[in-house]
């Protein structure tokens, strides 16, 4: 006859703090500044693979979980990186925003696109 244990609440505290230090090492890195018409290395650690990669409109943190889309960057990324020609007109307020392969969406701070030395937008 099998016998079950129901957890004791060292275990389950235990396994608590294990999952909210793992959601609390997700990182996005951007660059300083995000200007127009300018490359940007965008890299990220502690979420699981594939990934999407958008950018949204946003002028507040309140904001991140409803903001629009304002550009998909990329879907089902592999690799933790990836490099965008900035292609949005100077002073729009954005945040990247990375879904894991888990449905798990973060947020990088808010930044404002800079103005490049030339703009097609």
């Amino acid at each position: 006859m099998l016998a079950f244990r129901t957890p004791d609440a060292t275990a389950l505290v235990a396994l608590l703090v294990c999952a909210a230090s793992c959601a609390a090492q997700r990182q996005i890195n951007l660059p300083n500044t995000f200007t127009a018409c300018v490359p940007a290395n965008i890299s990220w650690s502690g979420a699981i693979s594939p990934f999407t990669l958008t950018v949204v409109g946003a002028t507040s943190t309140n904001e991140l979980k409803t903001a629009p889309t304002l550009k998909t960057l990329a879907t089902n990324i592999t690799d933790a990186f990836f490099s965008w020609d900035v292609n949005l007109a100077a002073a729009t307020s954005i945040a990247i925003k990375l879904v894991d392969g888990a449905g798990t969406a973060s947020f990088s701070a808010i930044n404002v696109v800079l103005a490049g030395k030339t703009s097609a937008w």
